[in-house]
């Protein structure tokens, strides 16, 4: 029995001992995995550039020809020379040899843009096998990424509690954050019901992005272009904007000059457009990738007749890739007023009215300006000089074609959306002003198609207003005053009798 206590004891104390040193039989890890976040969608690639190597100077060599493209970033001649800079950009406090200095990040993202080894399909999160350095590259429609270095070293795994549960040399994971650049471009404007009137002036936003640089290329080419129809761009003037943003950036890096224009004054709204070249934010240490560009600007509406609408879009172009934003389009509003009898039974030519517009307060503006383009058809012209402000109905139909109308309609085109008031000022021949206002209101739910007239997609809201026919007034020369004119003759004649006979019967006397 005592024996047996002995051997118990000596058990015990055993696995005390064991217990203690568990950790020095801890398994090691052979295998690492490389994660790389914020590439979902990406394409990956990979190769090893770097690999564990006792037998040098630093305990690591390059692997294939990475050699060359880390000698030539860091401009150094021997191997080991590089990789004591790659040690001491993740270590600043260890000291390099022979006046060494730590490789900047600008010097190391050129050496991982400088490898020219193949690159074999990776599956993110997928294990490598060996310690050293891997250079990962990611593509994704849409987006450029700067190329990635994952550092797979050697060391110890604990757990949550801090047991190791993988002894040294195990393999540690690695575990990267892509950084990426979308290739978009996005466009809006401050027009916010999706009408414009003649004259307006409306603000423009593009926003893009500093793509990532690739040190192996010699002309950096990061440009925007952007096309508009039926208006003109104003970037200088009253109430003009026209500046460049860099996101981090307290004032703006650009203004109207930067805007090269072209066909600045044309007629031909077909061809208007300008180029901005951003070529000048890129840099070889990718300072500014990533960062967004707002580009605001102004346009003036022009407008032409028959054109209803205005429509922007702009181009991204980095290097030889482009991408288009989504177009920006905006409609004219039009308004049609139909006069008529008083049963509605004839549209009637000639009546002339003021159209005023609602404010924002209540009351309603001063009458607007418009122009004629054809009788019965005026466009909104604010700034026209010999714009007018009583228009008339038509005298004639003109079917067909975008100018289309008919005898008794008036149409005005160029308009904002809001409520207008028609006042009759002049009547048509034969019928009386009728002096009770009629209102028509453009809002999204007015008619987008212009009655199948010539102008599609375009706003129109329909108006009407009735008149009477002038009231009979009494003649004049008519048998009433027949008779009052024989009376007065009678009443002549006899005081004229009466004045002679009187003479006589004086003279007599």
């Amino acid at each position: 029995m005592r024996k047996l206590r002995k051997v118990m004891a000596l058990l015990l104390t055993l696995a005390m001992v064991m217990g203690l040193s568990l950790t020095a039989f801890a398994a090691q890890k052979n295998s690492a995995t490389i994660t790389v976040e914020n590439a979902d969608n990406a394409t990956l690639s990979m190769v090893q550039v770097i690999k564990a190597d006792p037998k040098t100077e630093t305990g690591w060599a390059f692997v294939g020809n990475a050699a060359t493209a880390y000698k030539t970033a860091f401009d150094v001649e021997n191997d080991q020379d590089a990789i004591w800079m790659l040690i001491g950009a993740k270590n600043s406090e260890i000291e390099l040899p022979r006046e060494l200095t730590p490789a900047s990040a600008a010097q190391i993202n050129q050496a991982l843009n400088l490898v020219s080894d193949e690159f074999k399909t990776f599956t993110n999160g997928s294990a490598v096998y060996e310690a050293g350095v891997y250079v990962i590259n990611a593509v994704e429609k849409d987006y450029t990424y700067n190329k990635m270095a994952a550092y797979v070293g050697f060391g110890e795994i604990k757990d949550d509690e801090g047991t190791v549960i993988n002894g040294y040399p195990s393999l540690i994971d690695a575990v990267l954050e892509a950084k990426k650049s979308p290739i978009t471009i996005k466009k809006d404007v401050d027009d916010n019901d999706g009408y414009y009137a003649i004259g307006q002036i409306l603000t423009y936003t593009l926003e893009t992005y500093v793509p990532y640089a690739k040190p192996d290329e010699t002309n950096f080419k990061f440009m925007v272009t952007d096309d508009l129809f039926n208006a003109q761009y104003y970037l200088t003037g009253e109430k003009s904007i026209a500046k460049i943003e860099l996101e981090g950036e307290t004032e703006p890096i650009g203004g109207a000059s930067e805007f090269e224009l072209r066909d600045p004054q044309g007629e031909d709204f077909f061809t208007k457009g300008f180029t901005i070249d951003l070529s000048k934010l890129i840099d070889k240490s990718n300072s500014n990738a990533g960062k967004k560009v707002t580009i605001t600007y102004t346009v003036k509406v022009t407008g032409e007749y028959g054109t209803n609408d205005i429509w922007n879009n702009a181009i991204a172009h980095v290097g030889d890739e482009e991408t288009d934003s989504e177009q920006v389009r905006l409609h004219t509003g039009n308004i049609i007023l139909t006069k008529y009898n008083e049963e509605e039974t004839e549209k009637l030519a000639g009546a002339g009215f003021e159209v005023r517009k609602k404010l924002n307060n209540g009351n309603y503006s001063e009458p607007l300006k418009f122009k004629e383009i054809i009788k019965g058809i005026y466009q909104y012209a604010p700034d026209d000089p010999n714009a007018v402000t009583e228009i008339f109905t038509g005298d004639q139909n003109q079917p067909g074609g975008a100018l289309s109308i008919e005898k008794g309609e008036l149409i005005i085109t160029g308009i904002d959306a809001g409520e207008y008031q028609f006042i009759e000022k002049t009547a048509p021949k034969g019928y009386s002003i009728n002096s009770t206002p009629v209102t028509a209101v453009l809002d999204e739910d007015s008619d987008k198609n212009f009655r199948e007239r010539g102008i599609s997609k375009t706003y129109v809201e329909f108006v009407s207003m009735t008149d009477t026919k002038l009231a009979e007034l009494p003649g004049t020369g008519g048998i009433g005053t027949t008779i009052f004119t024989i009376g007065g003759c009678v009443i002549m004649i006899a005081a004229a009798g009466l004045y002679f006979a009187s003479r006589r019967k004086h003279g007599e006397n």
